[in-house]
């Protein structure tokens, strides 16, 4: 899915975790603001190198892990309401050629887990 297709974005209820790996070695460790079938938005305490692909580890919070493929486009400074330090808001779009893996984070996203985001 291209990064420009407007997919329906999912809040989590719980914290999803995410390892971003590069040749198997974690190159940074973050949480899922919100996520779609096209990708996510990942809170990190470093910013990502924008273009650059990376495989990820998401976490659910019921539903196992999930391995993806994906792309930084877009990296972002900011501080959240009530927070007192700066978190870096990273735009990741997935890269997922599988169809069963496709479906399976179809299947996650519709569990209790999620809940639709606003808009």
């Amino acid at each position: 899915m291209g990064f420009f297709t407007r997919t329906k974005r999912f809040l989590p209820k719980n914290s999803v975790t995410v390892a971003l790996l590069d040749r198997d070695v974690p190159m940074a460790f973050g949480v899922v603001e919100n996520i779609s079938e096209a990708g996510a938005c990942i809170i990190t305490n470093a910013p990502l190198t924008r273009d650059r692909d990376f495989r990820f580890k998401l976490s659910f919070y019921r539903s196992g892990m999930l391995a993806a493929r994906g792309r930084v486009v877009w990296s972002s400074e900011r501080k959240k309401p009530g927070a007192s330090a700066a978190a870096i808001f990273n735009g990741v779009e997935f890269d997922i050629t599988s169809n069963t893996e496709r479906e399976r984070l179809q299947s996650i996203l519709q569990t209790s887990e999620f809940k639709p985001a606003a808009g």
